[in-house]
């Protein structure tokens, strides 16, 4: 859920911000590098709160913190492109840096040493599918929006506010699959019957 969420709607943001916000090609880069310096800065400040309390909470923390960013997006408009993908910017650079290290941890924690690799390559391949045919349906509906005058439902809007709009709510399903199936889940990791015992 969290891949095609990203996937949905990132891929188009960055022909948004140079698009129809008008933003230069050196706003986009200092957004970009405050990004950066944001999620670097993120980075281990997380991975610390995930070793002392949990990951599987942090995933729970990352999904509500992507919501809020993409929900930036949706009320981005040329009059306020500036500040709002800035916020944005600095909102999600968080969740990118707590997701990735939660997923990475909880594979170590939840899975026998002697299946963590195929259980990698599997996630990785299963949410790089996943994540390429969420972009292509994206794109779709992008050609749809724009092709009736940057309107949906006859409401004047951007294709990529639209995309913002269906990621809010992926991520949203993300936080409540986690608070109802998936806490419940983590933590009872199966002993491995063919790893090496002393």
């Amino acid at each position: 859920l969290w891949g095609i969420a990203y996937n949905f709607c990132v891929p188009f943001f960055g022909a948004y911000q140079v698009g129809a916000l008008g933003l230069s090609l050196v706003e986009v880069s200092v957004i970009s590098m405050v990004t950066a310096v944001v999620r670097t800065a993120a980075s281990p400040l997380l991975g610390r709160w995930g070793d002392r309390h949990s990951f599987s909470g942090l995933f729970a923390f990352c999904f509500a913190a992507e919501a809020a960013a993409l929900l930036c997006i949706v009320f981005t408009v040329p009059a306020n492109g500036r500040v709002m993908f800035l916020v944005y910017s600095v909102l999600t650079a968080v969740p990118q840096a707590g997701v990735g290290n939660a997923q990475l941890n909880l594979v170590y924690s939840e899975v026998s040493p002697s299946l963590r690799v195929g259980a990698l390559a599997v996630q990785n391949a299963f949410t790089g599918a996943l994540s390429f045919l969420s972009t292509l349906a994206a794109g779709l509906l992008v050609d749809r929006i724009r092709e009736a005058g940057n309107t949906f439902f006859g409401h004047p809007v951007y294709a990529q506010q639209v995309l913002a709009m269906i990621g809010v709510l992926l991520s949203l399903l993300s936080l409540l699959y986690y608070l109802t199936v998936g806490r419940k889940v983590f933590g009872h990791a199966q002993a491995d019957p063919t790893a090496d015992h002393p």
